[in-house]
């Protein structure tokens, strides 16, 4: 489903970007995401997994033995 979402967002952005005009049902068709599930993935409170987290450190790999 977070794939879906990143690529039905994705897709909006871009056509709104580029002023073009379409239905946003199409593009959940396309993908193949129901018209309830769609709108749910691109509300306002939806949250936006597609990019790195920009506030505090990045976590990733194995916790470090040594300290600095």
């Amino acid at each position: 489903m977070r794939l879906q979402k990143a690529k039905v967002r994705g897709a909006i952005e871009f056509m709104e970007a580029q002023n073009m005009t379409f239905f946003k049902q199409h593009v959940f068709y396309h993908f193949g995401v129901s018209h309830r599930q769609g709108w749910t993935m691109i509300s306002a409170g939806s949250k936006d997994r597609r990019h790195h987290r920009a506030e505090g450190e990045e976590r990733c790999g194995r916790p470090s033995k040594v300290t600095n």
